[in-house]
């Protein structure tokens, strides 16, 4: 009886090289996918959470204007990047100066007085705030009066009706090439206390018979 061998067929090392490199080619497939899955979230996370800074910080400040009760003569008229002003807040009367700074921040300092503005410590309350004269007026941070220059001057102490508030923050960075804005606008501020105070600053100084407030 004849015997035949039994044809047997393996893996070639020509195949085992293509394989490997196949499969080495799809998991870096996928970790290129992941990473740019990763690096989608993280920037996602990011301008989420610098949306939330943004509408925190707009709303202290509009909280602030609202509840102004005169300027401070050495920050008045206020300017398109710094309010000095007082106010009622919780219960108490105290000077404020906010501020957006030459650094991009947006900062806020506290005193008993306006006098003690000047030596005040700042506290910030934003980075990367965008004001610069490139940036389109729409988009610039600042403060501004949405009615014009309007204003009346009582015993010393000037007083508006509302002002006008723009912030607007930078992904990455201010400095960056094409950075991402997020703005918050709120284009009539009204500050509450202001005709009151100008009132009583009336009624008690030698002004002109009739109600300039």
């Amino acid at each position: 009886m004849k015997m035949h061998a039994r044809d047997e067929q393996g893996t070639t090392l020509v195949e085992l090289v293509i394989a490997t490199a196949i499969m080495l080619m799809v998991i870096a497939s996928i970790a290129t996918a992941v990473q740019l899955l990763t690096k989608s979230a993280s920037a996602m996370g990011q301008s989420t959470q610098a949306i939330d800074n943004l509408q925190v910080a707009e709303q202290d400040v509009v909280r602030d204007i609202h509840a102004s009760t005169g300027w401070c003569s050495a920050y008045a008229p206020p300017t398109t990047t710094e309010l000095g002003f007082t106010a009622n807040i919780e219960g108490g009367a105290a000077a404020y100066l906010i501020s957006i700074t030459s650094g991009n921040q947006l900062t806020v300092a506290t005193a008993t007085s306006c006098a003690g503005l000047a030596t005040a410590k700042s506290q910030a309350l934003l980075s990367n705030v965008d004001s610069a004269a490139t940036t389109p007026s729409s988009q610039r941070s600042g403060f501004s009066q949405p009615n014009g220059p309007a204003s009346v001057t009582v015993n010393g102490t000037q007083y508006w009706d509302t002002l006008a508030v723009t912030l607007t923050v930078d992904s990455p960075s201010v400095s960056a090439t094409n950075p991402v804005r997020t703005t918050v606008s709120d284009p009539v501020v009204e500050i509450w206390n202001a005709e009151e105070q100008c009132q009583n600053q009336w009624i008690t100084s030698a002004q002109a018979s009739s109600d300039p407030c």
